[in-house]
C-alpha cells in the first residue's frame, strides 16, 4: 500500500488554568519544516520508512510512496513522472532520503529538479559508477549479479539478490510467507536492474549543488564503496559517513542505529554549499 506518513506539528497551548473568561487563548505552533521525501530500494516499499517517521517525531512530515511496481502503485506508471508530480506538490523544497536503488532515483530527481530539493541523504545508493552509459557503466560486481539473475526463475533470482546484498543463506533462512511476499516483487526487481544497467538513472552532468550526505554500511558490498567514491567526486559538497558493522539492509535491520544519522543529516540540511567533502567514520 502506498503510504504517506504524516507526523503532527507540535503545538504549545498558552492557555492557563486560572483563565476566567471564555476567550480562546493564543497558541504557538512550532516552525513548519520541509517535508521529508523518502524513497525505498528494490524489493521493498514505502513502509520501510515508518521507523524513521517515528524517530523524527512530530516536527516533520514524512512522505514515503511505493515506487511503481511495488505495493499498490501500478507498475505501468513512469517512475520519474510519478515522483516528480509528488515533489512539485510541496509548497517548497523537500529533504530527500533514500536507500539503495532509491538513491539513484533521488539523485536523478535532485538533478532534474534542483530548486525542489533542499538536501539529499542517501544510504548505500546504487547506480552506475563508471563513465558512459549501458552495461559497461555498471560497477563490475553489480554487472555480475545481473548476469546471474537475469532470466532466472523468480525464486532463484530473489535468492541470489538477497544473498548478494545481505549474506549467503539469507533467502533460505526466511520463513515461507516472507519468501512468498518477496516473490511477488520479482517483476519490479527485474525492472530495477534493467533500468540501472541501461543507464536510465545515470546523471551525466550534476545540476544539484545542495547538501549531500552519503551513509555507507561498513559491511556492505564493494559496489557501495565505488558508488560513494563516485558521488564524492561528482558532488564536491558531499560527505560520506561509514557505519562500522552494518550492512546494506541496515535501514531495515538496524533502524535504531541508522535513523539517528538520517536525523542528524536532516538537521544540518542547509550548510554552506561547496563544503569540503571527506570520508568520515562514525563512532
Amino acid at each position: 500500500m502506498s503510504i504517506s506518513t504524516q507526523t503532527r506539528l507540535a503545538r504549545t497551548d498558552a492557555r492557563t488554568e486560572d483563565c476566567d473568561d471564555n476567550r480562546p487563548a493564543p497558541s504557538v505552533e512550532t516552525p513548519t519544516l520541509p517535508p521529508v521525501f523518502a524513497i525505498h530500494g528494490t524489493a521493498s516499499s514505502g513502509r520501510q520508512w515508518q521507523s524513521l517517521a517515528a524517530h523524527l517525531g512530530a516536527s516533520r512530515t514524512l512522505i514515503a510512496p511505493d515506487l511503481p511496481g511495488y505495493g499498490a502503485t501500478p507498475s505501468q506508471l513512469d517512475r520519474l513522472s510519478y515522483l516528480e508530480a509528488m515533489l512539485w506538490q510541496s509548497p517548497g523544497p523537500m529533504d530527500l532520503v533514500a536507500h539503495s536503488f532509491g538513491g539513484a532515483v533521488a539523485l536523478m530527481l535532485a538533478n532534474r529538479n534542483p530548486d525542489r530539493v533542499r538536501s539529499l541523504t542517501l544510504f548505500d545508493p546504487v547506480m552506475p559508477v563508471l563513465p558512459g552509459r549501458g552495461a559497461a557503466s555498471v560497477a563490475p560486481d553489480l554487472r555480475v549479479l545481473w548476469t546471474q539473475v537475469r532470466g532466472q526463475p523468480a525464486p532463484v533470482m530473489m535468492a541470489r539478490f538477497l544473498d548478494f546484498w545481505c549474506a549467503p543463506g539469507t533467502w533460505i533462512g526466511l520463513p515461507r510467507h516472507r519468501q512468498d511476499a518477496l516473490l511477488t516483487q520479482s517483476a519490479a526487481l527485474t525492472r530495477d536492474f534493467e533500468e540501472i544497467c541501461a543507464g536510465y538513472w545515470t546523471v551525466a552532468h550534476p545540476a544539484y549543488f545542495g547538501p549531500v550526505t552519503v551513509l555507507r554500511g561498513g559491511r556492505s558490498p564493494q559496489v557501495t564503496v565505488d558508488v560513494s567514491a563516485k558521488i564524492l567526486a561528482d558532488y564536491p559538497q558531499a560527505r560520506c559517513t561509514v557505519l562500522p558493522g552494518l550492512g546494506h539492509m541496515a535501514p531495515l535491520t538496524h533502524a535504531d542505529q541508522v535513523n539517528p544519522h538520517f536525523a542528524a543529516a536532516l538537521a544540518e540540511a542547509a550548510p554552506q554549499r561547496g563544503t569540503a567533502c571527506g570520508l568520515l567514520s562514525a563512532a
